[in-house]
């Protein structure tokens, strides 16, 4: 069967130029000015955190670290801080001790599947208080992948979603494709079933021929025995038509984004700051950020 022809509006999506002639599509154009965008929407809501909020710690026990930060600041962007710190309130009141105490959160490497928790928390700090990631000075490998699971295990889509646009702009800027079976197998042990990044590479093979050479065959052909739940999902991902595009194309961002509906990311009483879509229009606008009351 023939493959099916391209809409004009399809060809205009593939092969649009660049509008501001900074880069070389307008794919890489407006995947920058989206993460800008977030960055700015997160230092203006950070600065109105840290001028009332008390500075707590978070521990890691291994390798040992002690992270000073305002309390806030992880109240707004981590389900399982929010949740620590309540913990903490509620132990305080019951408490006998008079004597002040400085809010603690551990993250203790034997509850957590993840390496590096030190350098994972120092990462997501940044990013929720200036709204970006210094990822030339980050020293973990596939370390986008590796902080958007660290965003999973701790409740925070919005940073989840972050690391998932520098995932998506490594691969369209990158000179190769996309995923390599060693990342690939990353992706698949260190997520669950149903993950958006399991999808993501799924729907990669499935759109793109990923075997460049005989080493290739034998290394996903290696990986799919070990793995038969990629297998599985590849074949699920191959009944889609991706309408020639990539499946990293702004197109389908919210095919990869975390749902806020089932992320049971914060406690209950919270608020909400404006959701997705409504100061920002376009493919790709900001999800919804939330506070504690009070």
């Amino acid at each position: 069967m023939p493959p099916r022809k391209r809409t004009a509006d399809e060809m205009s999506i593939v092969e649009e130029t660049c509008k501001c002639e900074r880069h070389s599509t307008q794919e890489i154009c407006d995947s920058e000015n989206h993460l800008g965008y977030l960055r700015r929407q997160r230092e203006t809501l950070s600065s109105k955190v840290l001028v009332t909020s008390p500075m707590a710690r978070v521990k890691v026990d291994h390798p040992a670290a002690t992270f000073e930060v305002c309390q806030g600041i992880l109240e707004i962007n981590s389900g399982y801080f929010a949740e620590a710190f309540d913990r903490w309130r509620v132990t305080k009141r019951r408490s006998d001790h008079a004597k002040p105490r400085t809010p603690t959160a551990w993250l203790k490497s034997a509850d957590w599947k993840l390496e590096d928790l030190d350098a994972s928390c120092s990462h997501f700090i940044s990013w929720a208080i200036i709204g970006a990631v210094d990822w030339s000075q980050c020293p973990l490998q596939h370390a986008d992948v590796l902080l958007w699971q660290f965003g999973n295990e701790i409740r925070s889509p919005e940073f989840q979603d972050y690391c998932l646009d520098h995932l998506r702009q490594r691969i369209v800027q990158g000179t190769v494709t996309w995923p390599s079976p060693e990342e690939a197998a990353l992706i698949y042990k260190i997520t669950r079933r149903g993950s958006p990044l399991r999808a993501l590479v799924a729907d990669s093979l499935a759109s793109k021929n990923p075997f460049q050479t005989r080493e290739d065959v034998q290394a996903w052909a290696a990986l799919i025995v070990e793995q038969q739940e990629l297998s599985r999902d590849v074949l699920k991902a191959g009944r889609m038509d991706w309408r020639d595009l990539r499946p990293v194309h702004n197109w389908y961002r919210e095919k990869y984004a975390v749902d806020l509906r089932t992320a049971h990311c914060l406690p209950k009483k919270v608020c909400g700051f404006p959701t997705r879509g409504e100061d920002h229009g376009g493919v790709g606008a900001s999800r919804s950020h939330r506070r504690l009351e009070g």
